[in-house]
């Protein structure tokens, strides 16, 4: 019977940590920044969009006149970070819903509310889904959840924690996840995967013989 991948979670996080000891991913204090920074790096590079981050800043000084900002406009800012449509939409609409909820563009609000409130309410906004919403979280709220993004997932899925091939996750997936890791190693996991995807366990051939974890690992395993 396999033992339980995640019995070494804490070994895991603390390997990675030693590997990455940098926990800086340019996320943001405030949540609406947040929001727009994590949409923004939905399905592309980090330099792109934290160059598109800077440009729609420059575009829209105050994010309440964000719904009034044309798409193409908002698009052709957002420019090489790619889905500049698609992520315009979901911005534009993120903004229309504040102001007809809250008569302005902040979700500061979200401060004084359950992480389960929070959550559902972020989960209104057409085309945020539940890693945008856990990093908003996390990031800027300071809430300890556990946000699953590609990352997260492919390095989950290599070294056996994660049993699903699948390279986004449900809230429902999502929160058994995060319930299988404690709380207090829930952000440092988090963050240290990113950069480990990123790095060392990338898309198409990781470089697994400088893997950190590959003694852990059931990929490098089976393709040793």
């Amino acid at each position: 019977m396999k033992a339980d991948p995640f019995n070494n979670v804490a070994e895991v996080t603390e390997r990675l940590e030693e590997e990455y000891p940098s926990s800086n991913l340019g996320n943001k204090e405030r949540p609406f920044d947040e929001l727009v920074y994590t949409v923004l790096a939905n399905r592309t590079r980090e330099e792109y969009y934290q160059r598109a981050f800077g440009r729609v800043k420059d575009l829209v000084k105050d994010w309440n006149q964000l719904p009034d900002v044309e798409d193409e406009d908002l698009a052709a800012a957002i420019g090489d970070a790619g889905l500049g449509r698609k992520k315009a939409r979901t911005l534009k609409h993120a903004a229309s819903l504040l102001q007809n909820d809250m008569d302005e563009v902040s979700l500061d609000f979200l401060e004084n509310m359950s992480t389960e409130d929070a959550e559902d309410y972020l989960l209104r906004i057409r085309g945020v889904g539940p890693k945008t919403v856990k990093c908003v979280l996390m990031y800027a709220l300071d809430r300890t959840v556990f946000p699953v993004d590609t990352n997260c997932a492919r390095v989950g899925n290599r070294t056996g924690w994660l049993e699903s091939s699948a390279r986004r996750y449900t809230k429902a997936q999502m929160h058994r996840i995060e319930e299988r890791v404690p709380s207090r190693l829930r952000r440092s996991l988090h963050i240290r995967l990113v950069q480990h995807g990123r790095r060392t366990c990338t898309d198409g051939k990781p470089h697994c013989d400088s893997c950190p974890l590959n003694d852990l690992c059931d990929y490098y395993e089976a393709n040793r």
